[in-house]
């Protein structure tokens, strides 16, 4: 559905242009009456006669026109509007609102580029970079603009906060069409050229997806659980590329091996017959050595039971995790 709307795009502003804007009158470069506006009373007709705000609008002098961008404050939409002097009266021509990222609720939070008018290819683009946000999950989308033919091109990255003012997360480019275009292909590479943006490989979504999968459905692992349930990862994930370089045990029924991030600590094991990789165990990365709970090692003891073994400050302890059937002793 979101490729459909996203092809369509052009077609689209061009029927709703014209279903908004009724018949429109063309004033001419030698009309007497018609004024070139200042950047600073092109910004106030914006915000007046498109509905924006201070920091949320996007006005651009071209010729006799002001071409108006105001991203919506809810929804990831912006409005286009088209703004003309006809005989001595600021009046809208053009005015239709588009979807540009993809649809999920974040509040809008400021625009994060310099607004720039370019040539990309063989049209004239309005550039800019919008941000949304709720704190924990962002999505910033690189938009251009063709006021000649009402095309609103945009592509977003979709993710979440992590530390050091970094973002975490993929591109919806994958699923968009016309990606080798000028004007796609500037707004592509502007994307990815962000520092404070990760991308992440489809392999490594996989792992991220599987981690919350297993955390969800084992919240006490680490007090009172006597049962874990265990999670299967695919093949492709960067979770068993991981554990094909790690240092493997050999049980019964089962291979395993202690898998660390810098987030978590994880046992991952691999059926002998099936070659299926399941993800047995996460816990939180150990951050202090001296105070907090260390999996040091993991290794075999009896048939399918796995010996997770477990230093805290200068004491330790283990835990007998069943491969076979997810028992738990502690």
């Amino acid at each position: 559905m979101k490729k459909e709307i996203l092809r369509n795009i052009s077609v689209a502003a061009a029927v709703i242009a014209a279903a908004a804007c009724g018949t429109t009158v063309k004033v001419g470069t030698d009309n007497p009456k018609q004024r070139i506006p200042t950047q600073q009373e092109a910004d106030s007709l914006v915000i007046a006669m498109a509905g924006g705000a201070q920091g949320r609008s996007i006005a651009i002098v071209e010729g006799e026109k002001v071409i108006g961008l105001v991203p919506n404050a809810d929804s990831a939409k912006v409005r286009c509007v088209t703004i003309v002097d006809q005989k001595g009266t600021w009046t809208v021509t053009d005015s239709f609102s588009m979807p540009c990222g993809d649809e999920n609720g974040l509040p809008f939070t400021g625009l994060t580029d310099s607004v720039c008018v370019r040539q990309l290819g063989a049209d004239r683009y309005i550039t800019y970079s919008e941000q949304r946000g709720d704190g924990a999950n962002v999505q910033r989308t690189v938009v251009a603009y063709s006021p000649a033919t009402l095309a609103i091109n945009a592509v977003s990255f979709n993710g979440k906060v992590v530390k050091d003012g970094k973002y975490k997360g993929t591109s919806n480019k994958n699923v968009l069409t016309g990606t080798d275009r000028p004007e796609m292909a500037w707004i592509i590479q502007r994307l990815e050229s962000y520092p404070d943006l990760v991308f992440q490989s489809e392999g490594e979504i996989m792992s991220e997806q599987a981690i919350e999968w297993w955390l969800s459905k084992n919240p006490k692992a680490l007090t009172s659980s006597t049962r874990i349930t265990f999670g299967q990862l695919p093949a492709e994930s960067s979770l068993a590329a991981l554990y094909e370089k790690s240092k493997k045990e050999k049980g019964d029924k089962f291979y395993a091996a202690q898998v660390d991030t810098d987030e978590y600590a994880m046992v991952i094991a691999k059926n002998r017959s099936t070659g299926q990789y399941l993800l047995a165990w996460v816990e939180p990365q150990c951050k202090n050595k001296k105070t907090d709970r260390l999996l040091n090692s993991v290794y075999f003891s009896n048939g399918s039971y796995l010996t997770m073994f477990y230093y805290k400050g200068k004491t330790t302890f283990t835990y007998r995790l069943n491969l076979a059937n997810g028992t738990l002793q502690r």
